[in-house]
């Protein structure tokens, strides 16, 4: 509603005024004032369109309030009224940009008249200034898509030349040489997808130098710090990490891993980095709550807790019953890497565990039987040191390996085949890598080992993939709204799906269906 502010010292001509815009029901929000004071104090808290204003008055004549007032705010529409019409209050008035000047006695007509150009100009305005915020906001989107496309090359690979660092540059993103640091930001539950804007915008606030942030999937996310924040010491790395972390629970039930990388002498090692921090994001499912860890400090695994124990048992023997002997092996040693760190838990424990291996490692080793089981476990028991237990548990392992024969490569790619399946499947669904770890009976861990060496992708980037393949056959092949396309293929948010296949087809899903057409 257009808001118009009625100047006078005398009651009876503002009452006046009132009546004659109450008589032809003009939709107006009214505001009065005494004097010009008064006035001014009311247009420097609200916001106002018109000001009605007659010259004579206490404290600050109308003139006077006509020009403070459009120096406050210059689209606003003043008429003057009053009883004298000399030269002098003419000119002022020119000088004051009032844009109309009626004299008193008020003709009704002519003051009816005046108001309509004042309403119309009013109109005009506010058309004018909502067109300039549209423009303002596809010029916005527009850089924030072009920004998010160069970031996804630049994250997956692209040649890191003059041209991209110019590009980059002109959306805001600075690579200075020797002030970057890539910061991996991993949830367990789907999270970018459904509260990703609301991250953005918190992101926005906080004080990171501008950082380059892209949603890579609905789980993980990538910030590159830059500058001062990108230079900043452990503690002060950290500190962010947790506002980051805090800000993502605030928003969703879901615990978070947030990797803080290596500071990177220049932005040709950002791909590199970063795939190496991906490799890392496993050790989220080491811990039941979340965590902001150094990148440089995974190259052993958290603390040997009981649970982070258990969880690399667990990956062993699944390892085992893959026939996967490198997994199995590579885990095997990190189990005693772990256990020769000092832990808390008793050595009865520690055999439990390795008994728990044993048992997956017998029945595959040719020739065993189940005295074979209770010798071996029965020496286990009377080990005396780690690395006995080390050595028993490696001789096994390789006696079981010389009778696969090649089994495991065939078993790992049955896996994958079936996990291949449950996407193709269910993709429509709200899967997780711990969803269809356990359909398929596997720690997600190490399905997602192997699923990345069978494939040579993460399972959450094939999944994506095979989304926006689903996605692109329902566009050329059927007139459904992109809306129901969103649902149908996985995505709950539809802003997010647009953004997601934007990022990879560099185009809209309504003009890929327009193209294609």
């Amino acid at each position: 509603m257009i808001r118009i502010l009625v100047v006078d010292d005398e009651k009876i001509e503002r009452d006046g005024i009132l009546f004659l815009l109450r008589k032809r029901n003009i939709d107006l929000d009214i505001l009065e004032a005494a004097n010009g004071q008064d006035a001014l104090a009311i247009l420097e808290k609200e916001p106002v369109d018109i000001l009605l204003t007659d010259i004579r008055m206490p404290f600050l004549d109308g003139l006077d309030l006509s020009f403070r007032a459009r120096q406050l705010l210059p689209d606003l529409v003043v008429i003057i009224f009053s009883a004298y019409g000399e030269f002098d209050y003419a000119k002022r008035a020119i000088d004051s940009h009032v844009q109309h000047y009626l004299l008193k006695p008020i003709d009704p007509e002519e003051f009816y008249a005046v108001v309509q150009q004042a309403l119309d100009r009013c109109k005009t305005l506010r058309e004018a200034r909502l067109q300039d915020q549209r423009l303002r906001e596809v010029v916005r989107k527009g850089m924030a898509y072009e920004k998010e496309s160069l970031l996804f090359d630049l994250f997956n690979g692209a040649a890191v030349g003059p041209d991209l660092l110019d590009d980059l540059r002109r959306t805001g993103v600075s690579l200075e040489a020797g002030s970057l640091r890539l910061v991996l930001i991993d949830t367990k539950d789907r999270f970018f997808d459904r509260k990703g804007r609301h991250f953005e915008a918190a992101m926005a606030r906080m004080e990171l130098g501008s950082p380059a942030y892209l949603n890579v999937n609905e789980y993980q996310s990538v910030l590159l710090l830059a500058g001062d924040a990108a230079r900043s010491g452990r503690e002060t790395l950290e500190t962010i990490g947790r506002v980051i972390v805090r800000e993502i629970e605030s928003l969703s039930d879901t615990t978070v891993c947030l990797l803080v990388g290596t500071l990177l002498p220049g932005p040709d090692r950002i791909y590199e980095e970063l795939r190496r921090i991906e490799s890392l994001s496993d050790i989220g499912f080491f811990h039941d709550h979340s965590v902001v860890l150094h990148a440089d400090d995974q190259a052993q695994e958290p603390g040997a807790s009981p649970e982070h124990l258990d969880r690399l048992a667990s990956d062993i023997r699944d390892a085992i019953a893959a026939k996967d002997s490198f997994y199995a092996q590579e885990r095997l040693d990190r189990l005693f890497d772990f256990l020769q760190q000092g832990t808390a838990v008793s050595p009865v424990y520690i055999k439990y565990l390795c008994a728990g291996i044993l048992r997956a490692l017998v029945p595959s080793s040719a020739g065993q039987d189940r005295q074979f089981f209770i010798g071996q476990l029965e020496k286990m028991f009377g080990d005396t040191s780690l690395q006995q237990l080390r050595e028993d548990l490696t001789d096994r392992l390789r006696e079981a390996e010389a009778g696969w024969r090649g089994i495991g490569e065939t078993g790992g790619r049955r896996v994958i085949e079936q996990v291949i399946r449950i996407i193709e499947q269910e993709y429509g669904k709200d899967l997780s890598l711990e969803y269809i770890a356990a359909k398929v009976y596997l720690t997600p861990t190490y399905l997602s080992h192997l699923f990345k060496q069978e494939t040579g992708t993460t399972l959450l980037k094939y999944l994506t993939s095979y989304r926006m393949d689903r996605a692109c056959r329902f566009l050329r092949e059927t007139n459904k709204r992109v809306a129901d396309i969103c649902t149908e293929v996985g995505y709950g948010n539809l802003s997010y799906f647009c953004a997601i296949f934007k990022s990879n087809f560099k185009t809209t899903p309504a003009k890929y269906r327009e193209a294609g057409r």
